[in-house]
């Protein structure tokens, strides 16, 4: 909610007019296709979990696949799976089952693996938290099943590795975040972030710091008058983000 005459980026807002939510990382498939006032930098649920589908299925070849997800994150994760589920059936895959399981209740994952591995999937989907993703991988291995294992981008961080170890070898994620990009406006961005906080910027980091961009870019195409702010987003095609372009 920018208020009058606040400053932002050397910009002065001149004119309140209600709310904007703009967002860096909110990828609900829910908050897709409404009129209103919510904006975001970043595809939904839907963009990931087909891409995720189409690589497993034509990509790696993998026809069946079993689905375990955290419940208690719903917004996010049930509709990662739906989604998940749509584009991998409609492409000829079979999903064997879906589990879901509540993070709150500190579930007893062994049980969990042995009734997904008893519907003879070819590969196990993870929709969990990275820590919650990273202790499955654990237990599974520990289980001494050998399957290939995909993750959503909610587990895309270094708590992913931290906790995993050398379980999770192997493990593949679906991520709009390009790590290994090193394009200039990426590597400047890395810098300063690095000389600010003294680590690397993880996926959050980079898509709020676009999010400011392209909020920045919005009030100066809106003359700094809020009324005309949503106007001036829509109007944003191909901006050039950090690691790629942003409409």
């Amino acid at each position: 909610h920018v208020t009058s005459q606040q400053s932002l980026a050397g910009l002065t807002v001149t004119r309140p007019a209600g709310v904007v939510l703009f967002s860096a990382t909110a990828t609900s498939t829910e908050l897709t296709g409404k009129n209103d006032l919510f904006f975001r930098v970043i595809g939904d649920n839907a963009h990931d979990s087909r891409a995720l589908a189409g690589y497993i299925l034509k990509d790696l070849g993998i026809q069946k696949v079993a689905v375990v997800y955290d419940e208690d994150n719903a917004s996010y994760s049930r509709t990662f799976v739906d989604s998940f589920e749509s584009a991998f059936t409609q492409q000829g895959g079979v999903i064997t089952t879906i589990v879901d399981f509540s993070n709150t209740e500190q579930p007893d994952f062994t049980p969990i693996l042995k009734q997904v591995r008893a519907s003879n999937p070819q590969g196990l989907v993870l929709v969990a938290s990275a820590a919650n993703t990273a202790f499955l991988v654990q237990k599974a291995r520990l289980l001494e099943w050998d399957i290939p294992i995909f993750s959503s981008t909610w587990a895309f961080s270094e708590t992913f590795l931290q906790n995993g170890g050398l379980a999770i070898e192997g493990v593949e994620m679906v991520t709009p975040y390009d790590v290994s990009n090193y394009s200039t406006a990426m590597e400047q961005f890395r810098q300063k972030y690095k000389d600010a906080f003294g680590t690397e910027p993880n996926f959050g980091a980079a898509q709020g710091y676009e999010a400011a961009m392209v909020l920045v870019e919005a009030i100066k195409r809106s003359g700094s008058n809020m009324n005309n702010l949503p106007d001036a987003l829509r109007s944003i095609q191909g901006f050039d983000g950090l690691s790629g372009t942003i409409s």
